[in-house]
């Protein structure tokens, strides 16, 4: 049976959070309230594993044992993990599988997984992902976006500019771009299809007055797709 263990900590300012666990489930959001927010559900056994540390402006959220593997896989419905943090907060997240989801606005975040996937409904910040299998889904990104991955689909349906770099061996490409924002592309694909519903080019339009997106992708089987956002 699942229990809940939650604990809270005075950070009236923006603070680094670091997750690392094998598998989990992960949701992240920001607010104003002066307050970070650790809520863990899992199996009290499970809940003996976790440490939660928090020291100047750096919470740990982690599995305390020395192998990650070692007894991991004998816990059915392992773990969720909730955190609500300041704005502007920096994250990084270590996992191998589980969905991470992160709403709010942050300094940068940065993802690392194996097959785990990434949702993104609405984030102001730049995004680093590291991934075998995983896929990034976001409503809505403002900030850079960086993406290295195997076979992971990379779909964000509004960029309000900044900067994207995939590089990506079988995954497919999709990236919605908001109205008045320039584009500045650079993309590829050895046997995958690329198209625009927006004019590619390696140069912005002469006179633009918007923000400028630069885009600069390469796959080899995946397809590359840009559209117009809604």
């Amino acid at each position: 049976m699942k229990t809940k263990d939650e604990q809270r900590f005075s950070t009236p300012t923006p603070i680094r959070l670091d997750i690392k666990i094998p598998a989990g489930d992960i949701q992240l959001t920001t607010s104003d309230s002066g307050e970070s927010v650790v809520t863990i559900d899992a199996e009290q056994k499970v809940l003996d594993e976790m440490r939660v540390e928090f020291v100047g402006s750096h919470l740990t959220v982690e599995w305390r044992r020395k192998s990650l593997f070692n007894g991991w896989m004998h816990h059915d419905n392992a773990l969720n993990i909730r955190v609500e943090l300041p704005h502007h907060s920096r994250i990084k997240i270590s996992n191998v599988s589980g969905e991470t989801i992160l709403n709010g606005e942050y300094g940068d975040v940065d993802v690392n997984t194996v097959s785990g996937g990434v949702r993104l409904p609405r984030i102001v910040g730049d995004v680093t992902l590291k991934s075998v299998s995983g896929d990034l889904t976001a409503d809505s990104i403002d900030g850079s976006v960086s993406v290295r991955s195997v076979s992971g689909d990379v779909s964000v349906e509004k960029l309000h500019g900044g900067r994207v770099e995939v590089q990506n061996v079988s995954g497919d490409v999709r990236l919605g771009v908001a109205q008045g924002i320039n584009l500045d592309v650079d993309a590829s694909s050895a046997s995958g299809e690329v198209s625009s519903e927006l004019p590619l080019s390696d140069v912005p339009a002469e006179g633009a007055d918007g923000p400028t997106l630069v885009v600069r992708s390469r796959t080899v089987s995946g397809d590359f797709r840009v559209v117009r956002a809604a």
